[in-house]
This record gives C-alpha cells, structure tokens and sequence, in this order.
C-alpha cells in the first residue's frame, strides 16, 4: 500500500496535468517530478516558452509533510522561481500554503490556485528581478 506522501505527489503529478491540459494557451508542456525519486518533495517544471511570457521557464516545488499518517494529516509547503530546477535561487522562500487532513479536492484546489499565481507572476516580471516569486498569498492561516 502506498504511503501518504506517494498518494499525495501522485494526486500532484495527475492534477498539474489536468490543470495544464485545461490551459493550454498559458500553460507550456511541463514535466512533474518526484526529485529525488525517494524524497518528499514533487517539482512541476514549465518549458521555456517566450511566446507564452516564459523566456526561462518556470519551476513550482511542493514539499510534503506527514504530520499524523493514522490522521492522515500533512502540511505541503509551496516554492516557486523562474528557470529550470537546477536554477533555483536561494533567497526562494517555502510557503507554508496548507495544514490538515489529506483531503485530495483541497490539494488540487491549492495546487491550481499556485500554479496560476506563479505562472502570473513570472510573465509580469521584468528580466532584471529576482527569479524567486512571492507565493505569500497561498500562506495557510
């Protein structure tokens, strides 16, 4: 049987598809990742696509936590930039964007809601910021 950590990056790898399918004039290809292959951490990365408002793609990490497996209770901690993973930047700020019971209707909600964020924020800035993007607004009260 699956953990809880695999049944949540598998929901995240699904959805950031259907999300991406649904979208597919702001949306270029991407590619969803578990990095390393044992870790607890999902890496959505969005191809270089200037036409689409992307000269350097755009990267979003979801991190995982297993509060209380009997529970089922995480916490998933969102990190977004823009480039390729191995072009993250050190000042990226992990935002702890939820706490609770594995609900899978609430990570994919979440998800989308970080995908479009990011996406919005990475075509609307200038070449010379900071690749790191602020995400503050998925930040669980």
């Amino acid at each position: 049987m699956p953990d809880l950590v695999d049944a949540v990056i598998d929901l995240v790898k699904v959805e950031a598809r259907r999300v991406r399918n649904g979208n597919t004039t702001a949306f270029p290809p991407l590619t969803v990742a578990r990095t390393p292959p044992d870790c607890n951490t999902v890496t959505i990365a969005l191809r270089r696509a200037p036409g689409q408002g992307l000269p350097t793609g755009l990267t979003i990490e979801l991190g995982i936590e297993v509060m209380d497996d009997a529970a089922q209770a995480i916490a998933v901690h969102v990190c977004a930039w823009r480039g390729a993973i191995s072009e993250r930047p050190l000042d990226c700020e992990k935002i702890g964007a939820f706490k609770g019971v594995f609900i899978p209707a609430a990570i994919s909600g979440l998800l989308e809601n970080a995908m479009y964020i990011a996406l919005d924020q990475a075509q609307s800035m200038a070449e010379t910021d900071s690749n790191g993007l602020n995400l503050s607004e998925l930040e669980a009260a």
